[in-house]
């Protein structure tokens, strides 16, 4: 996303950062003093004079925020986009219900994303090696066949799940492959 300029009046501007630094600075000294009457509690120590100081402040900011306030209820801006001074229309998701939009950074959608195949290719891996284990499970399987019916259900269960995460492996990377021609998947396992 590109940044836009929006013009104000310098004027304007010096009152507004004024505004914003005595209202820091306020609530800098307000979590100072909090801070001071939380340690003289800890040590039984009287710390009523901390606790008017920490009331005034409250009204301190209190005060600097009203002003903020209303200084910008009447703040004019003057957008150098026209289509931002409109933004409440015609947005990508205008017509979505709130319960059906998702939004997340790029970075997050990828990182998701990566880490979806990353699980899948996991679980494929472990399925594929235990299928191939095959032939020494029916080798135990002669000695001890309770072993043998138990390792039988747990290959099919195998094979299930490898079955679903190569549907999903497939399924993500088309996803992919339809953002970006030229994504190229890290191998994390190879034969």
């Amino acid at each position: 996303m590109t940044n836009k300029m929006i013009t104000i009046p310098f004027a304007d501007a010096i009152e507004y950062g004024e505004n914003t630094s005595a209202l820091f600075k306020a609530l800098w000294e307000l979590t100072d003093l909090i801070r001071l009457e939380s340690d003289l509690k800890k040590h039984h120590r009287a710390y009523l004079h901390v606790r008017e100081d920490i009331d005034e402040k409250v009204k301190e900011a209190r005060q600097i925020m009203t002003k903020v306030s209303v200084d910008m209820i009447s703040f004019y801006f003057k957008v150098d986009v026209p289509k931002c001074s409109n933004s409440d229309e015609n947005t990508p998701f205008a017509d979505a219900a709130d319960d059906e939009t998702v939004s997340i950074p790029k970075g997050e959608y990828e990182l998701m994303i990566d880490d979806l195949l990353t699980m899948s290719e996991i679980i494929q891996c472990v399925a594929d090696m235990r299928t191939h284990d095959v032939k020494a499970i029916r080798e135990f399987g002669k000695f001890v066949p309770a072993f043998a019916a138990f390792e039988k259900n747990r290959l099919n269960l195998y094979r299930e799940a490898a079955k679903e995460a190569e549907d999903i492996f497939d399924r993500w990377a088309d996803e992919i492959d339809d953002l970006d021609e030229d994504y190229e998947p890290d191998e994390y396992y190879s034969d």
